[in-house]
């Protein structure tokens, strides 16, 4: 078991995703909040394959100062994409969720602000998943984008 302890967390992601594929073909969606902590998990889970790869690959060099200074820059360098990438995905593509209730039913609206604001309102499935969109997206043109509507007063719930 030791020697694929490293692939383990990788494993684990891949059957992660591989449930969430499966939900979301049922017409499930993945909140935002679950969508970064799996796909931040999942870049761990790289990083600690790549480290355990290289740590192995380095104890068979014979050359073990380059075998270190090559798996150094490549950690760097795939952390440091990592990192880009979840702080892309964190700044472009987040959106905001909002739970409340909509034509009288408990209802997730999820705001999409990146270059104009718009609303779309799911069926509420439970805190990691919601369902199907209800009626059209609401657009919101005369919002600067990055503005939440309900948190500047021009959308809400129905009561």
């Amino acid at each position: 078991m030791r020697k694929y302890e490293g692939w383990l967390p990788l494993l684990l992601a891949i059957l992660l995703h591989a449930v969430v594929w499966l939900l979301e073909g049922q017409g499930w969606t993945l909140r935002s909040l679950p969508r970064v902590m799996l796909l931040v998990y999942t870049g761990l889970s790289i990083i600690i394959m790549l480290v355990y790869f290289y740590r192995r690959l380095v104890n068979h060099w014979h050359f073990r100062f380059l075998g270190k200074i090559i798996s150094r820059v490549l950690l760097i360098l795939v952390g440091g994409a990592m990192a880009f990438y979840l702080f892309a995905v964190g700044v472009f593509s987040c959106p905001i969720e909002h739970v409340g209730i909509h034509q009288g039913k408990k209802t997730v609206a999820v705001v999409n602000r990146v270059l104009w604001t718009n609303v779309t309102y799911h069926t509420y499935i439970n805190p990691w998943f919601y369902g199907e969109q209800i009626g059209d997206s609401v657009f919101y043109f005369d919002l600067p984008p990055g503005v939440d509507p309900f948190e500047s007063g021009d959308a809400s719930f129905d009561e």
